[in-house]
């Protein structure tokens, strides 16, 4: 949601997250955060995941159509922001039974372009 993202380039980044998010099945768990200097969910979630069930994404789809641009882009922020809601979600899920399976995770970053590269955070 950094400033350089605006008029039809976060329209059409918009469209592909929705769309991202509707190929996914109640099995998988997914959460949206918007990042600029900061990075924070879309929505108020309790949990760093939650089902993909057709509430969980609607909710999800009126937080994105809500956003805003505005600031600079941090990927390094974004990403330890993202690994922290994997752990988080690695320990509730340890904790509790039922609460996912250990499969695949997948960080999807969207974008149009960016002046630094995380290379400690990914080596991390």
């Amino acid at each position: 949601r950094s400033g350089s993202v605006h008029g039809q380039t976060f329209t059409i980044m918009k469209f592909a997250v929705k769309t991202l998010i509707n190929s996914l099945g109640e099995n998988d768990y997914i959460n949206v955060a918007a990042f600029n200097e900061s990075t924070e969910w879309v929505t108020n979630c309790t949990e760093p995941l939650v089902q993909a069930t057709q509430a969980n994404k609607k909710i999800l789809f009126e937080a994105i159509d809500g956003l805003t641009d505005g600031g600079m882009a941090s990927y390094m922020n974004a990403l330890e922001f993202a690994y922290s809601a994997f752990k988080e979600f690695e320990e509730i899920r340890d904790a509790e039974e039922g609460q996912g399976a250990n499969c695949h995770k997948v960080i999807m970053m969207f974008s149009d372009g960016g002046t630094d590269w995380p290379a400690e955070v990914l080596e991390q």
